[in-house]
């Protein structure tokens, strides 16, 4: 399975704000996902089975999922409100737990985590797509750090600050 790259997220993010549409990103990491699979004989499997859950989680006509970094996914979810793409963050969060795929080196459990971090934007507040992927990184180190990994986060609307 193909996953786009970190470009196609940010064109996505402009393309809906142009439609007018109101754009959530959520930012994921793998806990040590690099890591984790150069420790595992069957790496292709095991990568497969974590961008199968990415695409079972957020598989609205219009969502994107897309590799960020190594270990960092960006997911857009046009038309969904922060609540909203909080619960989709934290049910991919579960689904990866479930999976328990071991990693015996995590200094937080037994298998693979995730942290996520959720940000939303509507149109006309924000004029680059970088000003909401530092939203969703920043609600991101809240959860991976400061909630003690393996959790998910979101960062408030009002601490954006409106362009023009």
């Amino acid at each position: 399975m193909n996953l786009p790259d970190q470009g196609a997220w940010s064109i996505t993010v402009r393309a809906e704000w142009a439609l007018g549409l109101l754009v959530a990103l959520v930012l994921l990491v793998l806990a040590a996902f690099l890591r984790m699979l150069s420790l595992h004989a069957r790496i292709a499997r095991r990568r497969e089975e974590l961008e199968r859950e990415l695409h079972e989680t957020f598989r609205r006509g219009g969502d994107l999922v897309a590799r960020y970094g190594s270990e960092e996914f960006a997911i857009v979810l046009p038309g969904i409100e922060r609540r909203r793409a909080s619960l989709y963050a934290e049910r991919l969060r579960r689904r990866v737990w479930r999976l328990a795929i071991p990693y015996d080196a995590s200094p937080v459990a037994d298998r693979v985590t995730i942290s996520g971090g959720v940000a939303t934007v509507p149109p006309g507040v924000l004029a680059r797509a970088d000003g909401l992927l530092r939203g969703a990184d920043a609600a991101l180190y809240r959860g991976a750090k400061c909630l003690g990994r393996n959790a998910s986060s979101r960062r408030r609307p009002s601490s954006f600050k409106r362009t023009e």
